[in-house]
């Protein structure tokens, strides 16, 4: 299983690394909440489940100091920009 998870990680390094360096911090939040919004785990709990407690605490920790973070979700009901993203998604689908 660990091997395959690598291999995993591997391909989706070497397909978005660049455009995920990239991202604004603005863009790095809605990425985050459009993760959660697609599969309903937040960008944390992935670093968490795959990658360990202390990986995902050191990354919610760099998050923070860039006013992201990790365990944001999305909520269109009670949050205006989630709505707002909402909004926008449902206008392309």
């Amino acid at each position: 299983k660990r091997k395959e998870i690598k291999i995993f990680q591997k391909d989706l390094m070497d397909r978005f690394l660049i455009e995920i360096k990239s991202l604004t911090r603005k863009e790095g939040v809605i990425l985050s909440k459009l993760i959660y919004r697609k599969i309903g785990v937040s960008v944390f709990d992935l670093i968490k489940i795959y990658k360990g407690s202390w990986n995902a605490f050191f990354w919610q920790s760099l998050a923070k100091i860039y006013d992201g973070d990790l365990k944001s979700k999305f909520n269109p009901k009670e949050n205006k920009e989630d709505f707002l993203i909402e909004k926008i998604i449902l206008e392309f689908e």
